[in-house]
């Protein structure tokens, strides 16, 4: 009976197992080096050949694959409604506090929390544009700084 076969394949199954509690795509590589190591043990290899096949496969099927594997499985950013308000003019409707730079505007008809980018004071009453959205609020800038 050959162990070492015995041995790879369980190797290549163990790796299997572990990549697939990961999720992450962090063990596959050494999946590839595996089978690669399987196929010198039946080429009749001797231990130390196999464990270099297995090492080096790893490490070029990481260095080659992963790039390709990453951009392919990267998330694609979704916009939400809430990003179509980047651009839009709203309206202070509380003063903003000097030392926080924060206070609230009105929004398409809704009262929202927002920050100014800059320390300018802003009163109610100014129009300002908003820049970007942090969480549930807008960060803002006055509206002649555009």
């Amino acid at each position: 009976m050959d162990y070492y076969l015995i041995g790879w394949i369980l190797v290549f199954f163990l790796i299997l197992f572990v990549e697939g509690l990961s999720q992450q795509l962090i063990a596959v590589w050494f999946a590839v080096g595996a089978v690669v190591a399987i196929i010198a043990e039946l080429m009749s290899a001797s231990f130390n050949v196999q464990l270099s096949c297995f090492v080096i496969a790893s490490i070029i099927s990481l260095l080659l694959l992963r790039p390709y594997v990453k951009k392919a499985t990267a998330g694609k950013i979704e916009r939400t409604n809430s990003d179509e308000n980047i651009g839009k003019t709203a309206v202070v409707i509380a003063d903003f506090d000097a030392a926080t730079n924060e206070g609230r505007v009105m929004l398409s008809g809704l009262d929202w929390a927002a920050k100014s980018l800059s320390s300018v004071k802003l009163l109610k009453g100014e129009q300002v544009t908003v820049v970007s959205i942090s969480g549930v609020k807008l960060l803002v800038s006055r509206k002649e700084e555009e």
